[in-house]
């Protein structure tokens, strides 16, 4: 399967639980999609609220005929530097989780090894106001072969199920 039609298969599962934006999306990416959830904890009576906590993620999908080390890294970047610009810390504000999703025909060793290397973390006054992290993968749609770096560990748990 090619990487553009594996991005249709990805976006329609992504359809159910996120935001998916097909056009307009932040250049050199295809699509994005955000989730956002919400935990109040509230007293027996629920009159009172003891805490509130906002998650987030933010999804950039990309696709390549050939991923190579050096486009990984500016995919990368750019999905980090971008996902940073949207993400709004506060006292409710747990975590936003910036993840990068690559699509490509024919993913090199270089970038492989590049996507496993790849660690960006941001937190919000010593993590009073949340954190950030980034998570990313690459998947040779052909093979089926999956790269990820170590916070993106649930994704290859995600994608390994999906026959491409």
């Amino acid at each position: 399967m090619e990487s553009l039609e594996a991005l249709e298969l990805v976006l329609r599962m992504y359809d159910d639980y996120y935001t998916v934006k097909r056009e307009g999306a932040f250049p050199p990416f295809l699509a994005e999609a955000e989730c956002s959830v919400s935990d109040d904890l509230m007293t027996a009576f629920k009159s009172v609220k003891i805490s509130s906590a906002v998650s987030r993620e933010i999804v950039f999908f990309a696709a390549e005929k050939e991923l190579t080390g050096e486009r990984a890294l500016a995919l990368a970047e750019a999905a980090w530097n971008e996902g940073l610009t949207r993400v709004t810390p506060g006292p409710e504000h747990r975590n936003t989780d910036i993840i990068l999703v690559i699509l490509t025909n024919a993913l090199s060793p270089e970038a492989a090894k590049e996507v496993k290397k790849l660690r960006r973390t941001k937190n919000y006054k010593f993590t009073f106001h949340g954190w950030s992290i980034l998570r990313a993968v690459a998947i040779e749609t052909p093979s089926g072969t999956i790269a990820c770096n170590r916070m993106g560990q649930n994704l290859k748990k995600l994608f390994s199920n999906i026959n491409f």
